[in-house]
């Protein structure tokens, strides 16, 4: 029995100094990103996630992980004065980021000032209704104009993906044996970043038009308007871009994206291309050391 009282004391001695000597792991977050991103509601609200390990003597590799839960941002189509054409938007987020660390002072790593360099990758998804209308003259059987507006709801599913490197400088203190506190003081990275955002939907059809205009005008019946029809364009993908372009791709070019479009035979693919920056300033993450 003494023996066995003697062989735990000494793994828990073996355990206390392997403790004492360094934390070679941390595991932290940060909880003031998850905070501010609920708060503000124009973004996914973010939750993250970092580990880092201690390589060699002042170097250590780290991973961060972050979530963007999906949320309503009808404050920011509000904002963007879009809010009539963009409606239930709703957006989710990932981005995954490694990261080199040096720590070049004296104090144990990963503990003191730091130089860190990085990847990162983030893809963000939306979706949102896109109610669109259309105006366009129709002459009515009696020679008259008509100023009809087609009025079709379609669908935007978009990803703005950004890819790139940075660098950061910032400091890491270990209290007590397990407590981290650490501060990114400043940090810049570039990149590219692609959005693309594909409009889908069923056009809207002839006898639709008909119907509509039979009941706008009141005066003549449906039989009446549909013999006038065929001098009357029913609008196509490129006119639905052409409308698009007012609704989206004007309010998007005003913030440096300036998207290109596709016609396909069934919808739209708009895509733009540009430089991403991603400036970071007081980062505080708090961890678990061990």
């Amino acid at each position: 029995m003494k023996r066995i009282g003697n062989l735990y004391l000494l793994i828990l001695a073996l355990l206390c100094v392997q403790l004492a000597e360094a934390q070679k792991n941390v595991i932290k977050t940060r909880p003031l990103r998850t905070i501010y991103t609920s708060a503000l509601p124009i973004t996914p609200i973010q939750l993250n996630l970092t580990y880092e390990r201690v390589i060699i003597p002042k170097l250590s590799a780290a991973v961060t992980l972050n979530y963007g839960l999906e949320r309503d941002l009808s404050g920011v189509t509000e904002f963007l004065e879009l809010d009539t054409v963009l409606q239930n938007p709703k957006a989710s987020s990932f981005s995954f980021s490694p990261e080199v660390r040096f720590y070049p002072g004296l104090k144990d790593t990963p503990r003191g000032f730091y130089l860190m360099g990085e990847f990162f990758y983030n893809s963000t998804n939306f979706n949102t209704d896109y109610a669109l209308t259309y105006s366009s003259p129709f002459t009515l059987p009696d020679g008259s104009i008509y100023e009809y507006d087609y009025k079709n709801g379609y669908n935007i599913d978009g990803q703005i993906t950004s890819l790139g490197g940075g660098i950061g400088i910032g400091s890491q203190w270990i209290f007590g044996k397990h407590f981290s506190v650490d501060i990114l003081w400043f940090g810049i990275g570039f990149g590219t970043q692609r959005h693309t955002y594909e409009v889908d939907g069923a056009l809207i059809d002839q006898e639709t038009i008909i119907q509509d205009l039979a009941a706008e005008q009141g005066v003549f019946t449906e039989d009446q308007i549909r013999a006038a029809f065929d001098n009357t364009e029913v609008p196509t993908w490129q006119d639905i871009d052409a409308q698009f372009g007012q609704d989206v791709k004007e309010t998007a070019s005003d913030f440096g994206v300036d998207l290109e479009s596709d016609v396909r035979t069934d919808g739209i693919t708009a895509s733009f291309t540009g430089l991403a920056i991603r400036p970071r300033f007081l980062n505080i993450s708090i961890g678990f050391a061990f």
